[in-house]
């Protein structure tokens, strides 16, 4: 997954993008179907972490944000929020696959062996 990560009011340090792609490591090993992230990282004017995430999971855009005191702590949350958007999202489309499924017609043999009349 090609992660990109950019820093507003503050610059992004190396081991703030490791944190950052270790996250996201283990939701591209739970979707592989995500080709990329965009990654917003912002300071406030009160100081608080502000932590934006950006993808598209089967033609649907995904956003998630979260703030916080502390930038690994707001990176942290978001990255649990967007797991359980994309879970959810994965379940829907699931779930209206599932749906598409046609019943299959009744097998009316035995009542037809019944009609007959055998000698």
């Amino acid at each position: 997954m090609k992660i990109n990560i950019s820093g507003h009011h503050l610059s992004v340090k190396d081991s703030i993008k490791e944190h950052v792609e270790e996250k996201l490591a283990k939701i591209s090993e739970h979707f592989p179907e995500l080709i990329s992230t965009n990654v917003i990282l912002t300071i406030d004017n009160k100081k608080n972490a502000i932590a934006e995430f950006e993808t598209v999971y089967h033609g649907h855009k995904v956003a998630v944000k979260d703030s916080k005191d502390n930038i690994t702590v707001a990176i942290n949350r978001a990255t649990d929020k967007l797991h359980r958007v994309l879970v959810d999202r994965k379940g829907i489309e699931q779930a209206a696959r599932n749906d598409k499924i046609e019943e299959v017609e009744q097998d009316h043999t035995h009542e037809h062996l019944q009609n007959l009349q055998l000698n």
